[in-house]
């Protein structure tokens, strides 16, 4: 898995009524409320991972979770796929609010996802970077990059489709990609190459950023 970062400090001190999963989650990381429930929370998420392996960083973790609830004032309670969410904080598990029925307290920890679902009766969806439109979590930039860019290197990129690009520094503004064709023998160039072929979406957008002509 890449390296992540975190982009927010999540605040633990916060305190909820049992049964506002998504409260807790919000609070803990500053994001506003949008939605009624985990799972329309969830269908609103822009950076998804399917993957139970947990970044180094914090991020909302989504469960599919049926039951009887309802917003207070909006509409009846009803029986549904509410959803269930929790925020992961590195170094400390999953944080839940309570699995006790009318308790209101501070965040229950978790250490892994398996003893969620157990415990909230719910089955993992996925990780994600962002809550309610707020990233909580990206991508570290390629070092590698960043340094041949600062230093106005010259450096080949491979990329997803197989093409290779030979990246050249334009002085003080964007290095510029110039194709290269099959037959020039680039890998015995001596000249650095990064292999982008299964970089992420989001490091694909960091590079084509830094480069013109991607």
């Amino acid at each position: 898995m890449n390296a992540y970062q975190s982009l927010v400090t999540p605040n633990l001190g916060v305190r909820v009524l049992a049964g506002n999963c998504l409260g807790m989650a919000q609070r803990i990381v500053a994001a506003g409320g949008l939605y009624d429930s985990a799972t329309e929370s969830a269908d609103a998420t822009k950076y998804r991972h399917v993957v139970r392996t947990m970044p180094d960083a914090v991020c909302a973790v989504y469960f599919t979770h049926w039951g009887t609830y309802g917003p207070s004032g909006k509409f009846p309670r009803r029986y549904g796929n509410w959803g269930h969410v929790v925020i992961w904080v590195p170094g400390k598990g999953f944080a839940s609010s309570s699995p006790r029925p009318g308790e209101t307290s501070g965040p229950y920890f978790y250490q892994t996802l398996a003893e969620v679902e157990r415990t909230f009766n719910c089955t993992f969806r996925f990780w994600s970077e962002d809550l309610n439109g707020k990233r909580l979590c990206e991508p570290v930039p390629d070092p590698t990059l960043h340094n041949l860019i600062q230093g106005g290197n010259m450096f080949i990129i491979k990329m997803k489709d197989g093409k290779w690009y030979l990246i050249v520094p334009q002085g003080t503004g964007k290095p510029r990609a110039a194709h290269l064709p099959p037959t020039t023998g680039a890998t015995n160039s001596g000249i650095p190459i990064l292999d982008y072929a299964k970089a992420t979406q989001e490091h694909l957008s960091q590079l084509r950023a830094a480069v013109d002509g991607l």
